[in-house]
């Protein structure tokens, strides 16, 4: 692994064991899950489509036959993921 691969996972972990702190202070503020979940992967969305654009701008081509591959993959990981993370 380059020590870049080092730092990113550093930072993956990191980042992944503090998530409930924030999203404890996000539901203290009044919101629930559901939205909360919803904020976590929009800004996810957000910044890998501009790193990608950045990177590889024909990495955002979508066949459109493959559309429901996306859609199933959203719906049922992550917000299938984000929405029982929450509750439990």
């Amino acid at each position: 692994m380059s020590g870049i691969g080092v730092v990113f996972a550093l930072l993956a972990g990191t980042f992944w064991g503090v998530q409930n702190v924030w999203v404890k202070m996000l539901s203290a503020y009044g919101l629930e899950p559901m939205q909360i979940a919803f904020i976590k992967a929009f800004f996810a969305a957000i910044s890998l489509s501009v790193i990608l654009l950045i990177k590889n701008p024909k990495g955002l081509k979508i066949n459109f036959k493959d559309i429901w591959i996306f859609l199933c993959t959203g719906v049922l990981a992550t917000a299938g993921y984000s929405y029982f993370g929450f509750f439990t």
